[in-house]
Parts: C-alpha cells; structure tokens; sequence
C-alpha cells in the first residue's frame, strides 16, 4: 500500500492517477461508453466524497490513519457503485465517483449512502450518531470537447471539478449581487408572551419580488451570501445601538454552518460585531432537518457560539426532538406559519403538539410569522413563549426599544 493508503493494482474501475495514458484512455472510454455523461460530461452525477473533517479530526495523527481510512472508504465504494461507474482518489482527503448511468439524484443518494457507512464504522456507532467525517458535494460541470489535456489526469479532472464548483456559486449568487442595493433588513417584534413585552427582535432580509430563485440554491452559495449580507447590514444597527437593551435575532441557514468555506466566510463576519453582539445577539438557524443528529447540531453551533448569546432552532411544525438537542447555546426551538394561508383545527393541532413535544428546561418555543390575530391568539393559547408576525404587530425599518403590549 502506497504512503496514501490507496490499493497498488488497480481494477478496471479504479482509475490510475499516477498513469496519465491509461487516465486519460479510461475517461474517454467512460465517456464513449456512457451517453449520459459524454453529452455534458457528468452533469450532476459527479460527486466528491471530501476527508478534509477526517483530517481536522485526527489532526497530526491524520498521516498515521489515512491509510486505513482509504482504504475502509474505497471497500464501501466497490460495494455501492455499479460496472458503469468508476472511481480515483483525487488527493490525501478527496475521493472522486463517476457515474455512468445514474441521473444526479440517485447519483447524490448513493455518494450519501457511502459517506454515512464510512462515518458510521469510523465513528462505531449507528449513523444517528450524526459523525460527519467525510462529505458529500455534487458537481454539476462539462468537460470541453475543444480541451482534450482536462481529462489526462487526476490533477486536471479536480481542477476542472473546482472551477465547475465555483462558476456554479457564481451564477447562483449573481441574481443576489445584482439585487443587492434592494435589499433590507425588516424587523419583526417579538411578544413575550407570559411577560406581555416586546424585547427581542427577528431580523428578516427582504429582496424586491421577482429578483432571487424561489427555491435556493444547489451549492449553498446563495444562502451563505443572504447570510454575509444579513450580518453586514444588521453590523450598523447594532454599532448605532450600543447600549440597546432588546435581543437580535439573525437568520442563518444551516447549510453556511456546516460547509467549511461558508462558515470560514460568516466567522470573518461575526468576529467584526462589536463586544455588545455576544450578550444581545442571537442566531435563528433555519434549514436544520428535524432528525438532524444532536452531535451535528453541537459540532456546527460551536464554531459559532463566541461571537452571540445563543441559538434558536427553525424546524418544521411537526418537530418533536428538542430534549434531544440540548448544548451547545440552543436555548429555542421555533417553527412558523410557513405554507398555512387560513386558521384550522389542524393547524392548532400541529402547534400545539410542537409546544408539548419541545418545551421544557430552559428551552423556549417560539411561533414566527403569524398571519393573523386569529393564529397569533391561538399560538398564546397553546402556551407558546415567544410569537411575531403581522398578526401581532408590523416589520419595523430599524431595530427597536423594548415596550410592554396589551
């Protein structure tokens, strides 16, 4: 076995990186061979299983078990890909699955499927252990007809899989840089329900109708950039506030935690607040799955949790883990109106259940965007601690005072 821990002979589907001849044979007849892939060259069934947590884990041992984990991660790929597909370790921390056949759908299920078997027998636990050490990203990117070199080698495939990467972020952020001067920070009053006080405040981005894609963004880019933008705006309301007495609360999607460079890049921007930020300022993290393991929740909140006062949790209204995620800052698990457009019993229902199913201790419940007066009471009638929404009082231009309500 070579210093990498990578297999000396090479079967028929294990790509050569040290053999650029052979390389640069197997890819061009890969690509004859399946008509899916050469007709934009892997579009969306290129998926990169990345060991980069592996190597921040195990740290200066990471060159003593590297080995073994190659070779642990290649066994579990020959027993999830099929005779179309091929793989190549593309460095100490990177794998690279070709998919001949699959569509990208069914290609992303099954790098996840050999992600979380090599998480689990790392970790030795079952995978509601929520170890992440090796990562899933899909690749979505063509290889020119006209640039023959892209495919002579391991090194050159990777470069063009990154830049397909970054050319992918870009466009999907190119709609919210070009709306960027639209763009404002609301501010929705939240009621303290048992103490009748409006003393915290929901900061919300709002972009012109019409400028941004409904459904997010593939890589993430788009919301880690609304991210960036949210505590840059919000940076000036705190600065002109200094001894304000109300609590912040930014939205963060789950996803600029978790990926490595989107973090790095909101870090930068969390470490820029002022000192006032780490008492008064805390973090809706929205986007988090509802059986999301409690280890990812603590890993991921960690990074972030010396630069705010806490976390509240956005789920769904159907939620019933909170007691399971407790550390970490999460004192709050919220859900909102989301897609009801009219007060029924089955809507009280799901909201009182969340309220059951996760209140207790010191967390809180909160209720966002209440539509109406009607949901708004009903949301304090099944004993929520916090609510907002234009059912309870309107978005503000600026972050507020603290003021009792009726």
């Amino acid at each position: 076995m070579s210093d990498t821990g990578y297999f000396e002979s090479f079967d028929r589907q294990k790509l050569d990186p040290t053999d650029k001849d052979g390389f640069k044979s197997a890819m061009v007849d890969f690509c004859r061979s399946n008509r899916m892939a050469a007709d934009a060259l892997l579009a969306g069934n290129v998926e990169m299983l990345g060991l980069e947590n592996l190597k921040e884990k195990f740290g200066p041992n990471w060159i003593k078990v590297r080995g073994k984990v190659h070779l642990l991660t290649e066994t579990i790929i020959k027993k999830t890909i099929t005779p179309h597909d091929v793989y190549v370790l593309a460095n100490a921390e990177q794998f690279i699955v070709l998919f001949g056949k699959d569509d990208r759908k069914t290609a992303t299920l099954k790098a996840q499927q050999i992600a979380r078997e090599v998480n689990r027998r790392l970790h030795g636990g079952g995978t509601e252990s929520g170890f992440e050490g090796v990562v899933v990203k899909s690749m979505v990117f063509e290889v020119p007809r006209d640039e023959p070199e892209k495919l002579t080698g391991v090194k050159e495939l990777s470069q063009t899989v990154e830049e397909a990467r970054e050319q992918r972020q870009a466009e999907e952020t190119e709609a919210f840089e070009e709306a960027k001067e639209n763009i404002r920070l609301h501010y929705w009053p939240i009621t303290n329900i048992r103490k009748r006080l409006v003393s915290m405040y929901r900061a919300e981005l709002m972009v012109p109708e019409g400028m941004m894609p409904d459904d997010g963004s593939e890589t993430g880019a788009l919301e880690c950039a609304m991210d960036i933008a949210s505590v840059q705006l919000a940076r000036s309301a705190i600065e002109e506030k200094p001894r304000a007495k109300p609590f912040l609360l930014m939205p963060l999607h789950m996803e600029t935690i978790t990926n490595k460079r989107f973090r790095e890049a909101i870090l930068v921007e969390l470490k820029s607040l002022p000192d006032w930020a780490e008492r008064r300022l805390l973090l809706y993290v929205t986007g988090i799955d509802d059986d999301v393991p409690q280890t990812v929740v603590h890993n991921s909140f960690t990074y972030l949790a010396p630069f705010c006062a806490g976390f509240v949790g956005g789920f769904s209204r159907r939620f019933k883990r909170a007691d399971q995620l407790q550390g970490a800052g999460l004192i709050g698990t919220a859900c909102t109106a989301g897609d009801a457009k009219e007060l029924t019993p089955s809507l009280v229902e799901e909201l009182s259940n969340f309220v059951v199913n996760n209140h207790g201790g010191r967390n809180r419940t909160f209720f966002f965007g209440a539509p109406d007066l009607d949901t708004a009471t009903s949301a304090r009638k099944v004993h929520y601690d916090y609510v907002d929404g234009p059912g309870v009082a309107p978005a503000l231009g600026s972050f507020g005072p603290v003021f009792s309500v009726a």
